[in-house]
C-alpha cells in the first residue's frame, strides 16, 4: 500500500500509548488522513481505546461524513478540528467537487449538541478570501466554537496529483496576501492563530 499501512487497533493503541508520558504533560493524540471518518467503524473503535486509556483524542474532519458518524466520534472526542473551506455550494463544488450542505449540517449538529470544535480555514488567494467575513458571521452564532485556525495556502501537495497522474488545477504560484487582514476579521469573534506549515 503505497504511503500508508495496514495496522490493528491494539497495534495502533501500542503505538499510541508509547508516548503517553508526553500526553499526561499536555495534548494527546489526533486521528487525521486523509479522512478519518472514511474509515468511522475503525475510528469509533480508537477513539474509545483512548478512552479507556484516558488519552485525550481529537479528531481533525473535513465534515463530510454521515452526521451521526460525527456525532458519535464527539462525544468520545475531546475536540474536533473542522474545516471549512466555503459556504458557498457552487464554489465549493467547482473547487472540492462536491457540494458542502452535508459539512455544514454536520458543523450545525455539532453546535446543537454542544460538541468542542475548532474551525481550521485554508486561506486561499483569490480562491476563497472573498468568503472570510461571511465565514466569521457564520460562525459567530455557534458558541461551542472554541477557535479559528487560519492555514495559509502552499503548494506543497501538488507532487501527490503527478504521482497518482491527476490534473492539479490550482495555480502554482499564489499572489502574495496579507492574512493579517483575514486574521483580524476572526479575532473579532474568537481566539485566532494562523498555522505555519
Amino acid at each position: 500500500m503505497d504511503g500508508g499501512e495496514l495496522i490493528s487497533s491494539a497495534d495502533l493503541l501500542r503505538e499510541i500509548k508509547k508516548d503517553l508520558i508526553f500526553y499526561e504533560q499536555s495534548g494527546g493524540v489526533t486521528f487525521s488522513g486523509g479522512e478519518p471518518m472514511s474509515q468511522p467503524d475503525f475510528l469509533i473503535e480508537m477513539l474509545e481505546l483512548a478512552a479507556g486509556e484516558y488519552i485525550h483524542a481529537a479528531v481533525d474532519t473535513s465534515g463530510f461524513c454521515d452526521t451521526s458518524v460525527i456525532l458519535q466520534a464527539a462525544r468520545l472526542a475531546k475536540l474536533i478540528l473542522f474545516d471549512v473551506k466555503f459556504l458557498d455550494e457552487s464554489a465549493h463544488i467547482k473547487y472540492c467537487g462536491a457540494s458542502n450542505r452535508q459539512i455544514l449540517a454536520n458543523l450545525q449538529a455539532l453546535a446543537e449538541a454542544n460538541s468542542c470544535v475548532q474551525v481550521r480555514i485554508p486561506v486561499i488567494p483569490g480562491v476563497n478570501t472573498c468568503e472570510m467575513r461571511n465565514i466569521g458571521e457564520y460562525l459567530r452564532n455557534m458558541p461551542n466554537i472554541t477557535g479559528v485556525s487560519l492555514m495559509p495556502y502552499h503548494a506543497i501537495h501538488a507532487h501527490k496529483y503527478t504521482r497518482l497522474e491527476l490534473a492539479y488545477n490550482m495555480p502554482d504560484i499564489m499572489p502574495e496576501y496579507d492574512i493579517s487582514e483575514v486574521k483580524q476579521v476572526f479575532e473579532e469573534y474568537f481566539e485566532t492563530k494562523v498555522l505555519e506549515f
